[in-house]
């Protein structure tokens, strides 16, 4: 996405021409471990963010070989198959192993730490029950964060259509 900015001197005229400065494309981090915290972003690009990562999708390496850990005496990793099932949030860091919710991480404006999902990722391999319980009941923070990442993207689409 490439941005412009027209400056011209100060009280000029609109018969000058304006000069044309282009603004590079941010890097956003692919795998959670290292994407910062939402509210590091400036306010005003916080959504500019969130639709990089809604349409970019969760990050869920295919071809990775899974971290094991032993926990009480067994030797468990992230089960891949966890994707389908909670495809539509759930990352994997190739980098600490650590599993994501892209939800909380996009609506998460708390400036403390907190959930696990958000800022450490869930390692609990032996514990799928604790990936339910993220996910909470209706009024969830987790089912929050969706619905707003819902509205997010139709406020696009809304968007969109009004160019016609």
């Amino acid at each position: 996405m490439e941005k412009f900015l027209e400056r011209g001197p100060p009280n000029a005229s609109t018969s000058q021409p304006s000069k044309r400065i282009e603004v590079c494309p941010r890097k956003y981090p692919d795998d959670p471990a290292f994407q910062p915290k939402i509210t590091e972003y400036p306010p005003n690009d916080r959504d500019e963010v969130r639709r990089y990562y809604l349409q970019k999708g969760p990050s869920q390496p295919k071809t990775v070989d899974f971290k094991q850990v032993e926990m009480s005496g067994l030797m468990c990793k992230f089960n891949p198959s966890w994707f389908k099932e909670f495809g539509s949030w759930l990352e994997y860091s190739e980098h600490d192993g650590g599993a994501y919710c892209l939800y909380c991480y996009l609506f998460n404006e708390s400036k403390k730490s907190g959930d696990t999902f958000i800022t450490e990722g869930f390692k609990s391999w032996n514990k799928k029950d604790r990936l339910l319980r993220h996910i909470g009941g209706p009024n969830s923070f987790h089912n929050q964060a969706m619905k707003k990442c819902d509205a997010l993207e139709n406020k696009k689409i809304f968007n969109s259509n009004l160019a016609y």
